[in-house]
């Protein structure tokens, strides 16, 4: 077993799946990750792809990928529909639909 890390103390690391696509480094593109990537009230770990940059209009992606002021569209409210979160989202809403009506019809 390896030492402990104390988050507290070791920031996490940015993501390395694209927020929007969710693939990991899709077709060799570098990911910018959100300006909250090491705040400590508003730690945000999301990265996303060149390519999906370029085809959601979501900025300057050079100067998000070389630390400017860039901040996800997960942390602006405006994710893509098609965004990891709003599909997660999705498949939880269905979830719950089912286990209230498996609770309703006394499953």
């Amino acid at each position: 077993r390896g030492p402990t890390v104390c988050w507290a103390l070791t920031p996490p690391p940015m993501s390395k799946f694209c927020h929007v696509c969710t693939r990991r480094n899709p077709a060799g593109d570098v990911l910018a990750g959100c300006v909250h990537l090491h705040q400590s009230v508003k730690s945000c770990r999301k990265a996303i792809c060149q390519g999906c940059f370029r085809k959601y209009n979501l900025g300057d992606f050079q100067e998000a990928k070389n630390g400017g002021q860039w901040a996800c569209s997960h942390c602006t409210g405006t994710c893509p529909p098609l965004s990891h979160c709003l599909q997660y989202m999705k498949v939880n809403m269905e979830i719950k639909k089912k286990k209230e009506e498996m609770k309703r019809i006394g499953l």
